[in-house]
């Protein structure tokens, strides 16, 4: 598991991280538990030693009434260490 930090990872590194989230109504009236489910994967590629590239798209989320929801989110990130 990787922590976003400031610094980039390093040339020719990739990283691959998934992580699942779940949102809870502990309320009486609902039956389950569950109320929100969200499954993201994400890609870090360092390009240099002061240049990374991450991709972050959403794979699964369901929407509180279908079992699969709409499309999610795709984050596109660069970042870029200054050598001061």
């Amino acid at each position: 598991m990787r922590v976003f930090t400031a610094e980039p990872i390093g040339r020719g590194q990739f990283f691959i991280n998934t992580y699942f989230q779940t949102f809870l109504d502990p309320s009486k009236r609902n039956q389950s538990l569950g109320k929100d489910h969200t499954l993201s994967l994400a890609f870090t590629l360092g390009v240099t030693r002061r240049l990374e590239l991450s991709v972050n798209p959403v794979l699964y989320q369901d929407d509180q009434k279908h079992v699969w929801g709409p499309p999610g989110d795709l984050r596109v990130g660069l970042k870029y260490a200054s050598p001061l």
